[in-house]
């Protein structure tokens, strides 16, 4: 299967994953790196995930509109459900008909996870890494038919309103949030937080409208689109900046300000590292990072497996005495994970990975084959 790799977005998404596991890792396992970066701030590798998403998706959607004049309803679905449907639907079965698998004691009722609806009142369980898949199944949903209503209305202006209305409504909504829950959370603050205001879509919405708003910048206003890839090392400089001054210890998550900004200026931290990586000019979009293409190839099954696995690696590791807090733990999840996330990808995900490329070979339209009224120009 050939894919145009793009290696500043490859390496982008394997330092998501990275962040991700090793958060998870380190938790579980209670050792604490020096700086502690990994520890405080590990978490905000989905947000990195949510942007880059946003763009891919958008891009996809966007493109079709201007190159074919047509887009399908029913292949977009088809072919995003090919992409995230087998991996998911496998792993979710090994939780449901092999309990020993779970990581957790509690898992959630089955038809949450059937509906993608397992991100609202989520609590500590099993298969809860699974909370920000719903969120983008739940966004791409909706997408591809306010992208209609946009093109063929001929009104790019709505798009910015609409992209402006998610950002600002997220700031007000986490405020109103933190404001009704978390003064009198008391000892219980950690699951309210989670349950109220982390998980639950329309807090989470700031990455996906963002890479969003980049795959509209880049299809429709190609004059500013050339002026700001031109600054790819600004990007780079300001994201990283950006970054730094948005991570913070775990504990400080429940302070308003950062309930109620640091979400929206991460993921914009976050989308100038991917201009940064769309930008020929940077070091992040030429250089090609040694393992990242395959992190970032894995991912997704990395993303679904790794906390069943690392819980079986643990199980095994403390019936042979051997100490969960060492070294020689994290070394062998990380080699457990990658191996089992290797299998589900070849065995899983890529026939259907396959099976999706042949569908994507199809170019007609279940919709009017009506000219876009808005140019890439514009």
């Amino acid at each position: 299967m050939i894919v145009n790799r793009n290696h500043g977005l490859d390496t982008l998404r394997a330092v998501a994953i990275i962040l991700v596991f090793m958060f998870h890792c380190f938790l579980r396992t209670n050792i604490h790196t020096e700086p502690e970066v990994i520890n405080q701030a590990g978490w905000a590798g989905v947000d990195l995930f949510f942007v880059l998403s946003g763009y891919l998706i958008g891009n996809q959607i966007f493109a079709s509109f201007l190159n074919n004049h047509s887009f399908s309803l029913k292949t977009f679905y088809l072919r995003r459900w090919l992409r995230t449907l087998p991996n998911y639907v496998f792993v979710l079965g090994l939780y449901f008909l092999i309990p020993v698998f779970r990581d957790q004691p509690f898992i959630t009722p089955l038809w949450k996870f059937l509906t993608f609806t397992q991100n609202f009142g989520l609590q500590l369980s099993s298969y809860s890494q699974a909370w920000s898949l719903c969120i983008e199944e739940q966004f791409y949903l909706f997408l591809p038919l306010i992208a209609i209503g946009i093109v063929y209305k001929g009104n790019i202006r709505t798009g910015w309103f609409l992209v402006s209305f998610i950002i600002v409504g997220g700031i007000i909504l986490r405020s109103a949030l933190w404001f009704a829950y978390i003064p009198h959370a008391g000892t219980n603050i950690y699951q309210i937080y989670l349950s109220k205001i982390y998980y639950p879509t329309f807090c989470r919405l700031d990455g996906l409208t963002l890479g969003v708003a980049i795959a509209m910048l880049k299809s429709f206003h190609k004059t500013a689109w050339s002026h700001v890839i031109r600054q790819g090392h600004w990007l780079m400089i300001l994201g990283l900046l950006g970054c730094y001054l948005t991570f913070y210890p775990l504990e400080q998550l429940y302070g308003l300000n950062a309930t109620a900004l640091s979400y929206f200026f991460r993921s914009l931290s976050f989308a100038a590292l991917v201009l940064a990586a769309l930008s020929p000019k940077t070091l992040l979009h030429r250089v090609k990072v040694p393992g990242a293409t395959t992190l970032a190839t894995l991912a997704y099954a990395i993303y679904l497996t790794h906390l069943q696995l690392m819980s079986i690696t643990q199980r095994v590791l403390f019936h042979w005495h051997i100490d969960g807090a060492s070294a020689f733990t994290v070394i062998m999840e990380m080699l457990v994970c990658f191996a089992g996330s290797w299998i589900l990808y070849t065995c899983v995900e890529l026939p259907f990975l396959k099976l999706r490329e042949n569908l994507g070979k199809e170019t007609v339209s279940d919709l009017p084959r009506l000219q876009p009224k808005l140019e890439s120009g514009a």
